[in-house]
C-alpha cells in the first residue's frame, strides 16, 4: 500500500509537471502568436507608409513634370520671341537695303539723265557753232539728225534706268522673300525641336522617376520577405496560428506586388497623361500665336477704320465749322439789319403827314421775327423778305390812340 501511494504521488508529481510544460507551452504558443500579430501589424504599418511615400513621391514627380513642362513652354515662348524680333530686325534691314537701293537708283539715274542732258547740251552748242559756218540746209539736217540722235539717248539713257531699278527691285523682293521664308523654316524647326526636346525630357523623367520607384518598393518588398522568412523558419514548432500568419505574409506580398504593379502602371499611365498635355499645351501654344497673329491684322484693320473715321470726323468738323461761319455771318448781318432799322427810326420826322394822322403820332418798329407778315398786301412791300421788317407803316388811327401799338 505504501508503494503503492508512493508511485500514485509520484505520478501525480509526473502529471503536475506535465501540466507545467503543457502551460508553458501554451504560454510560450501564445507569445509566440501576438509576436506574429505584432509583427504583422508592424508590416502593415511599413506597407502603408511606403504607398505613402510612393503617393507623395508621384506627386512629386507631377509637380516635377509640370514645372518642366512650364519651363519648357517658357523657353518656347521666350525663343519664338527672340525669333520673332530677329525676324523683324532682318526684315527691317532688307527694308532699309531696299530703301537705300532705291536712292541709289534714283541718284544714278538723276545722275545719268543729268550727263545725257549735259552732253547733249554740249552737242548742241557744237551742232549750233557748226551750223553757224555751213548753208541753211546743212545746219537744218544737223539740227535733225541732233535732236534725233538726243532722242534716242535719253530713251536709251530711261530705259537702261528702268531696266537696272526693275532689276534691283527683283533682287530685292527675292532676297525678302528668301529671308521670310528662311525665318518662316527657321522658327517651325525651333518649334518643332523645342517640343520633342521637352516631351522627351519629361518622358525621361517620367521613366527615371518610376524606375527609381518600383527599384525602392522592390528592395523593401525583398527586405520584408527576408525578414518573414527569417522569423517563420527560426520557429521551433510549426503550429495552426504561425501557417495562419505564414498565409497571411504571403497574401500581404501577394498583395503588395499587385499594388506595386498597379501603381506602376499607373505611373506609367501618369507619365503618357503628361506628355498628352504636354503635347496639348504645344498645340495651345500654336493656337495662342495664330490668334495673335489673327489679333494683329484685326488691329490693322481696326486700325484703318480708326482713320476712316477720323476722316470723317474731320469732314464733318469742317463742315461745322462752315456751317458755323455762315450763321455768324448771318447774325452779323441781322445785327446790321436792326442798327439800319433803328437809324432809319431815328432819322424819321414827328410832325404831320399827308394822309391826316395825328402829330403825336410815330412810326413803329417792328422786331425782326421768323414769322409771316402782317403787312396788308401793297404797303411797304420791300420791307418783308427772309425776315419780316415793318419799318416805315403806320395804320391808321382809332380814336387818337396808336393803334399800332
Amino acid at each position: 500500500s505504501m508503494k503503492s501511494s508512493w508511485d500514485l504521488e509520484g505520478f501525480r508529481k509526473a502529471q503536475d509537471e506535465q501540466q507545467e510544460q503543457l502551460h508553458a507551452l501554451a504560454a510560450a504558443l501564445r507569445r509566440g502568436q501576438q509576436d506574429c500579430l505584432v509583427r504583422v501589424d508592424f508590416l502593415h504599418h511599413q506597407h502603408a507608409l511606403a504607398l505613402s511615400e510612393a503617393s507623395s513621391a508621384l506627386e512629386f514627380a507631377e509637380r516635377r513634370a509640370a514645372a518642366a513642362a512650364a519651363d519648357a513652354e517658357a523657353e518656347a515662348s521666350a525663343a519664338l520671341v527672340e525669333q520673332g524680333r530677329a525676324h523683324g530686325r532682318s526684315l527691317a534691314e532688307l527694308e532699309a537695303r531696299a530703301a537705300a537701293s532705291a536712292q541709289l537708283v534714283e541718284a544714278t539715274m538723276a545722275s545719268r539723265l543729268l550727263e545725257a542732258s549735259e552732253a547733249a547740251e554740249a552737242r548742241v552748242e557744237d551742232i549750233e557753232l557748226e551750223a553757224a559756218a555751213s548753208k541753211q540746209d546743212l545746219v537744218v539736217l544737223l539740227a535733225e539728225e541732233a535732236s534725233a540722235s538726243l532722242e534716242a539717248q535719253a530713251q536709251e539713257a530711261e530705259d537702261s534706268a528702268l531696266a537696272s531699278s526693275r532689276q534691283l527691285g527683283e533682287e530685292v523682293q527675292a532676297e525678302a522673300a528668301a529671308a521670310t521664308l528662311a525665318a518662316q523654316r527657321a522658327q517651325a524647326v525651333a518649334a518643332e525641336s523645342a517640343a520633342l526636346t521637352a516631351a522627351l525630357r519629361r518622358e525621361e523623367l517620367a521613366r527615371e522617376v518610376a524606375t527609381s520607384e518600383l527599384s525602392v518598393s522592390r528592395r523593401e518588398f525583398e527586405n520584408w520577405r527576408d525578414e518573414f522568412e527569417e522569423l517563420v523558419c527560426g520557429k521551433a514548432s510549426a503550429t495552426v496560428e504561425e501557417c495562419v500568419a505564414e498565409v497571411r505574409v504571403e497574401e500581404l506580398f501577394k498583395r503588395n506586388e499587385l499594388e506595386s504593379a498597379l501603381l506602376a502602371k499607373a505611373t506609367e499611365e501618369r507619365a503618357a497623361a503628361l506628355s498628352a498635355a504636354a503635347q496639348g499645351q504645344q498645340a495651345r501654344l500654336a493656337e495662342l500665336e495664330d490668334r495673335a497673329s489673327a489679333s494683329e491684322s484685326a488691329a490693322g484693320c481696326l486700325e484703318a477704320e480708326v482713320q476712316k473715321l477720323k476722316h470723317e470726323y474731320e469732314a464733318q468738323t469742317a463742315e461745322l465749322n462752315a456751317a458755323a461761319r455762315e450763321s455768324l455771318g448771318q447774325r452779323l448781318q441781322i445785327e446790321e439789319f436792326r442798327r439800319e432799322a433803328a437809324r432809319r427810326e431815328e432819322e424819321r420826322p414827328v410832325g404831320k403827314q399827308s394822309n391826316g394822322q395825328d402829330e403825336g403820332e410815330r412810326p413803329l418798329f417792328m422786331s425782326l421775327r421768323r414769322r409771316p407778315s402782317r403787312l396788308p398786301s401793297g404797303s411797304n412791300s420791300g420791307c418783308h423778305g427772309f425776315f419780316d421788317l415793318a419799318c416805315c407803316y403806320r395804320r391808321p388811327a382809332h380814336g387818337g390812340s396808336d393803334a399800332a401799338r
